[in-house]
């Protein structure tokens, strides 16, 4: 008899190879085989568990997709998820870290979250997003070779300030990325929170 689980993985496999995405065993991964690669049963970091799905695009780590039984509540499942976007071994390829686009899915229902959204919020969505919607905001963001999703989330928040408030946003674009991936490592959270206060509401980013 199958398990609740396994039929959930079922109608998961299909929902994302319908959205493009080329499903494979760990076993026989061939990031080259599509532009979204989902690989099931990926064994994160000692603490951190095993993700169902762990999403590639372009070649780079992006995403995860935890798997639930039909009839699963899937509101709070995204704390789980959160912990496997974190567990991604330092020697494999990833945008940036912790993985920003997390799925809860029991193949029936899909909860989402963006995390390069400037608050980023669990929401339900009708299917899984293809792979170049995702590859689509990666780029739109600026965060190809981001340090952090923290120093990204903040990136997010000062382009879109700087856009409205100043008319300008390419101008902008480039100062805040260039507080973004300046050398200077340890003043960049300080830099951007400045410049956030400048161009945006009187806050800094936590």
């Amino acid at each position: 008899m199958t398990k609740p689980e396994d039929k959930a993985r079922e109608h998961i496999d299909s929902a994302l190879t319908k959205a493009g995405w080329s499903v494979q065993d760990m076993k026989a991964v061939n990031l080259k085989a599509a532009r979204g690669v989902a690989i099931r049963e990926f064994s994160s970091d000692s603490g951190y568990g095993e993700a169902d799905y762990l999403l590639y695009v372009d070649g780079k780590a992006a995403g995860v997709v935890e798997a639930k039984p039909v009839g699963s509540t899937l509101t709070g499942v995204e704390i789980q998820t959160d912990k496997y976007s974190k567990g991604l071994p330092a020697t494999l390829p990833a945008y940036i870290r912790p993985l920003p686009f997390l799925y809860e899915s029991t193949g029936v229902e899909t909860h989402f979250t963006n995390g390069l959204d400037p608050e980023p919020k669990s929401r339900q969505v009708f299917n899984f997003h293809r792979p170049e919607k995702l590859a689509e905001w990666i780029s739109a963001a600026g965060m190809e070779n981001a340090p952090s999703l923290r120093i990204g989330r903040l990136l997010s928040k000062l382009l879109i300030s700087c856009s409205e408030r100043f008319g300008d946003g390419y101008s902008k674009c480039r100062l805040c990325k260039s507080a973004a991936y300046g050398p200077h490592k340890s003043r960049r959270l300080k830099i951007l929170n400045s410049l956030y206060r400048k161009t945006g509401p009187a806050r800094s980013f936590r």
